[in-house]
């Protein structure tokens, strides 16, 4: 499981980030990543506040980490979850 750090790196680190995941999984093991979902255009108020408190500098819509995370590994699902009054999204990724 890796869980709200994607927000925190730009896109080279996050390949590189990638990068090490693919290396230490199994053929075909998978693996659970959690981010804030940040679509433009929609916000709930708990996603405003952290983008404002929040050190992350790389919030990334679904579009956008779907293209991260396909450069590296197959994206088996994907889905928003809401937690309390914050959404989020899924993405389960399978090494290949």
């Amino acid at each position: 499981i890796a869980s709200h750090i994607f927000h925190h790196v730009p896109d080279h680190l996050a390949l590189a980030i990638l990068d090490e995941l693919k290396r230490v999984l199994q053929s075909h093991g998978q693996i659970l990543i959690f981010e804030p979902y940040a679509d433009k255009g929609w916000r709930d108020p708990l996603m405003k506040l952290l983008e404002l408190f929040d050190l992350g500098n790389w919030f990334r819509t679904t579009g956008e980490l779907l293209r991260i995370f396909r450069a590296r590994f197959t994206v088996l699902r994907h889905y928003r979850v809401k937690e309390g009054i914050a959404t989020h999204q899924v993405f389960l990724l399978q090494n290949v």
